[in-house]
């Protein structure tokens, strides 16, 4: 018999990760991830010691491995482990490499988180957080934008009002700092 190009994960893995990873999302996870599903691990193992440790006023948000893109079940494990791979420039290069953002939200929620998450812990893109959303936002778009009827025009709009308001994306530009 053949060994398949990209061999399943170790179940022992598996268990180890199921303590800090949605279980219905292991297998997806564990497929995007390859041979990084182990750093990842360790990293979410680390964050959760470091949290237990902790009162719960000083966990900050992004302590432990909250799911960041709930639509694609991304964790922030995931987000860090990619992030801070040399080759990682823009929001992106994650969304290619974790589908953060591509879910039916379409980045609505997810990508604010991310940029959040990166920039509490220190983690920089190439762009500002605030030009890493724009950037990311007309990605998500430009395809989409022509299709648009209906229902979906109306979510499309309110992930646009969202980051408008959040953002001041088509504000002042005197108004953004980041």
């Amino acid at each position: 018999a053949e060994e398949p190009m990209i061999p399943d994960p170790n179940p022992e893995l598996l268990a180890r990760a199921a303590k800090f990873f949605p279980v219905h999302a292991l297998n997806i996870m564990a497929d995007r991830l390859g041979d990084e599903l182990t750093p990842v691990l360790e990293q979410a193992e680390k964050d959760a010691e470091k949290a237990s440790k902790l009162k719960d006023e000083e966990i900050g948000d992004y302590l432990g491995n909250p799911l960041i893109c709930e639509c694609e079940l991304v964790s922030w494990a995931e987000i860090e482990q990619i992030a801070k791979d040399p080759a990682t420039k823009s929001l992106t290069d994650i969304r290619l490499r974790t589908r953060l953002g591509m879910g039916t939200c379409q980045g609505a929620f997810c990508a604010v988180r991310c940029v959040g998450a990166l920039a509490q812990h220190g983690i920089e893109l190439e762009a500002t957080p605030t030009e890493s959303v724009r950037k990311f936002i007309q990605e998500r778009w430009k395809g989409a934008r022509p299709a648009l009827w209906g229902v979906q025009a109306r979510e499309m709009d309110l992930g646009r009002a969202i980051y408008a308001g959040l953002l001041n994306l088509d504000g002042a530009t005197h108004e953004q700092k980041n």
